[in-house]
């Protein structure tokens, strides 16, 4: 006959077989814990990936697995540095074979790419920067030298203008003026005609460079009458307001 005390022996002998079983006593041989069975099925879950010809048929299934494939070689083609950055802690376990690993191996697959196209991107930025200021630079520097080519001109007439002392009693001392005017006439050669779109600008040069022929080919000692022929023929084209208009005006943009 069984007593009371026989059933709660035997409840007894229950609950301590449950908490054995709940605790991985009797897992089978060569396993101590959860931890160990999950190993060996993950492994298990690996070698049927890694083995394409024991997928099944399901077109869908294969595509996914061709995914978890890719993702599972990135993994391993990093196994050495996800093992260093990723070291795993117990009872983390599973968190970090769920989504840590992967994306971690994603990251490491993508970081290089996108460093090297910010880098790219980040260069060509540069560069256009880079042509944009020497664009400007080249525009300053061109309006320099024309400015300075008008300034030197409307220097010369005023030179012209001034009496100068005589080197003998009929003629006047012009060396500096025709000096002047040739040095002028090979800095108008010099421009730089294609760099500056001003028509305005072009002519002028042009109507200038006629008359620094005019008194560069003087002989430094000229007449009175020679000086005032030569102040006719820029008043004529206005050669002083031409030059002092495209002085300021090409001042501002140097």
């Amino acid at each position: 006959m069984n007593t009371n005390s026989d059933y709660i022996n035997k409840d007894q002998s229950g609950q301590a077989d449950g908490a054995n079983h709940a605790r991985g006593d009797d897992l089978p041989n060569g396993f101590n814990d959860m931890d160990q069975l999950d190993d060996s099925a993950s492994a298990l879950n690996f070698d049927l990936l890694e083995n394409p010809a024991a997928w099944p048929d399901d077109p869908a299934i294969q595509a996914e697995l061709a995914e978890l494939l890719e993702i599972h070689l990135a993994m391993s083609a990093h196994a050495d540095e996800l093992a260093m950055a990723v070291a795993p802690v117990k009872g983390f376990k599973r968190f970090v074979r769920g989504w840590m690993l992967p994306a971690a191996a994603v990251l490491l697959a993508v970081l290089p790419t996108l460093y090297a196209v910010s880098g790219i991107r980040e260069t060509r930025r540069m560069r256009a920067r880079g042509a944009v200021l020497e664009a400007q630079l080249q525009k300053r520097l061109t309006a320099r030298l024309w400015s300075d080519f008008f300034n030197g001109s409307l220097n010369l007439i005023e030179q012209v203008k001034t009496p100068a002392e005589f080197c003998d009693p009929n003629r006047e001392d012009r060396s500096g003026e025709v000096e002047q005017a040739r040095r002028l006439y090979a800095m108008g050669r010099s421009l730089p005609l294609d760099a500056l779109n001003d028509p305005e600008a072009l002519d002028a040069r042009r109507s200038l460079q006629n008359w620094l022929t005019e008194v560069s080919a003087n002989d430094v000692c000229m007449t009175p009458e020679r000086s005032l022929e030569l102040l006719d023929i820029a008043q004529e084209m206005d050669l002083e307001g031409k030059a002092y208009k495209l002085n300021r005006k090409l001042r501002r943009y140097s």
